[in-house]
């Protein structure tokens, strides 16, 4: 019978010396982000040290070492840099490539620059090879090309074509992948060669090169300009599970093998909530809540009605709440952060916005133009435009500073709780709901209508899925023609789902709704108390909810892991909910 001299038993542990062991498993990893995971050592006398001595390939960058009595396997935050080819065409001389037989390095007619590789008078085929070897990316294919000057020789004699020399961790050659021949090319053109591949299940390392192909004459023929788009990346940014086996010794010369996984998730939730609690007098009700990225905090909006007039709260947990603004009449219905302008703000009615510089101090002002009964409904900001758009019963508004620059650019006619604005970064999008019709616009300022929802339901809500590529708008389906959600990849043509019975939500997912990266999906919810997980066509997920009042809006918190969920429930105690963590997987 085989085995691997590691997999023999400890035969030298000695009497009256405990079991050196290895305890514990390794957390969950992130895609895109820096990864730490431990595990115990016990029982090691003197120095230790650690291996992997079989499954996967980690991460490019990855670290496996010993801290203490820990072992530590981690890996960098992901990143992507251009692969860059060293003397790509030649120009710094005879250097970084290695050169088969007939092939030199000069400055005879290059068809790039002032310099190119020369494939002389030699028979037969060489290799012309770049010397330096670039890790490999899994399964993503590499494009590559080489300028081909054939020369004088006759059509199908001489000529040269791309490759890419797929090669294993040692440098070995285990593949080589070839573009297709220049071999005519008359009056001295020039004409590419190009190769595209994808890494063998071997290969480790690769590298540029090209073949010279001599079959008659004697005419010399030239190369330049070598152009790929491999990337090295660190990292990882999908997801995956790593099967690992690592050897822990110590100085007495015994060792264990450790074996397990460790598995690359977006976050994984169970759809459980628990309570937040309030230190303060309960509110009338919360209308809104988000999750500040520039000052690292959950923040809601709402208003009660007697002292002490509370009317926006935060908390970096989600479980303590800070009482953040009070005052006669303030009544806040919703909430957006204006990154590259470094606040937030905090509309509501009476024509007010409140607006914070570090997410618990605030300032009211007046805007420019009257919002209309319950204020803007809604309101979304764009860092690429450095514009802002609300929504409200007197129309759809833009700004670029959120208080004294407000336009109205259209009507508006809808109900507070169909009506909803997002910026879509990836379609380069506002995207408008109001239970009527979807709406478009560029830039804030032009808006078109692209779904109609006469006769076939009403657009509650809509997100970007980072996952399937999609714009989802979420709908109150016509009793008729059950139909709970549209699609679109550009926000102009939409595909619908016609549903049925079993995808129905059962109820209007009037909430304001918020996508989580983590988890691919966005959280829908009612007034009514019921909440689902939706990532897409056959991906949703029952969320039953602790609050025992109206639903009015969630967000999800990246560094947390967890949604909050906020309701307004007129006579009745106001309630938070947050979620499960769903990072401790």
């Amino acid at each position: 019978m085989a085995g691997r001299i590691f997999d023999r038993p400890d035969l030298d542990q000695r009497a009256g010396r405990k079991a050196l062991y290895v305890s514990g498993a390794l957390t969950f990893a992130m895609p895109g982000k820096a990864y730490e995971g431990r595990l115990q050592v016990y029982n090691g006398i003197g120095g230790l040290s650690v291996q992997q001595v079989d499954g996967d390939t980690l991460p490019s960058g990855t670290s496996i070492y010993i801290d203490g009595s820990e072992v530590v396997v981690s890996w960098p935050a992901y990143s992507e840099t251009a692969a860059t080819i060293p003397n790509p065409g030649f120009e710094a001389g005879d250097v970084n490539w290695e050169k088969g037989p007939g092939w030199s390095i000069g400055t005879e007619n290059p068809p790039v620059g002032l310099r190119a590789a020369r494939y002389g008078e030699n028979h037969g085929d060489a290799l012309i090879s770049n010397t330096s070897r670039f890790p490999v990316n899994p399964g993503v294919m590499i494009t590559a090309s080489c300028q081909v000057r054939q020369g004088a020789s006759s059509e199908g004699n001489a000529g040269a074509a791309v490759q890419l020399e797929w090669r294993s961790s040692d440098g070995a050659l285990v593949k080589t992948s070839e573009g297709n021949a220049v071999m005519s090319a008359s009056k001295n053109r020039v004409y590419p060669s190009t190769v595209r591949a994808i890494p063998p299940a071997n290969a480790a390392l690769v590298n540029v090169a090209a073949k010279g192909i001599r079959n008659r004459e004697n005419k010399p023929l030239f190369i330049d300009q070598f152009e790929w788009d491999h990337h090295h990346v660190t990292g990882i940014n999908s997801t995956r599970v790593f099967t690992l086996g690592l050897m822990v010794r110590d100085s007495a010369g015994r060792s264990y093998l450790w074996r397990g996984t460790i598995r690359v998730s977006r976050g994984e939730w169970n759809g459980a909530w628990e309570t937040a609690g309030i230190s303060f007098p309960t509110m009338h009700g919360l209308y809104d809540v988000i999750w500040s990225e520039l000052f690292q905090r959950y923040i809601a909006c709402g208003y009660y009605n007697a002292n002490p007039n509370t009317a926006i709260i935060s908390s970096q947990t989600g479980f303590t709440w800070s009482d953040d603004l009070r005052g006669s009449g303030q009544y806040f219905v919703t909430l957006v952060e204006a990154r590259t302008l470094g606040r937030v703000f905090c509309y509501g009615t009476s024509n007010r916005v409140a607006v914070s510089l570090n997410g618990t101090s605030w300032t009211t002002q007046t805007p420019n133009i009257e919002q209309g009964g319950n204020g803007f409904y809604d309101v979304a900001w764009s860092d690429e435009l450095g514009v802002m758009v609300a929504i409200g019963n007197n129309g759809i508004h833009r700004s670029t500073n959120g208080v004294s620059d407000w336009v109205t650019v259209a009507a508006n006619a809808a109900s507070t709780i169909y009506c909803k604005v997002i910026w879509v970064r990836q379609l380069g999008l506002f995207v408008l709901v109001n239970g009527s019709i979807v709406r478009t616009s560029p830039d804030g300022l032009v808006w078109t209508v692209v779904w109609n929802g006469a006769g076939q339901g009403k657009p509650l809500n809509a997100f970007y899925s980072e996952r399937d590529r999609l714009l989802y708008v979420i709908i109150a389906p016509n009793p008729l023609v059950i139909r709970p959600y549209i699609s679109s990849p550009d926000g102009i043509t939409f595909t619908t789902y016609p549903g049925n019975p079993a995808n129905d939500w059962g109820s209007e997912m009037t909430a304001k709704s918020r996508y989580s990266p983590e988890l691919e999906g966005a959280l829908l919810a009612s007034s009514n108390n019921i909440a689902f997980l939706f990532k897409g066509p056959g991906e949703v997920m029952p969320a039953g909810t602790s609050t025992g009042g109206l639903v009015q809006s969630s967000c999800w918190s990246p560094k947390l892991g967890r949604w909050v969920m906020v309701n307004s429930s007129a006579g009745n105690a106001n309630m938070v909910s947050i979620s499960k963590t769903a990072y401790n997987a």
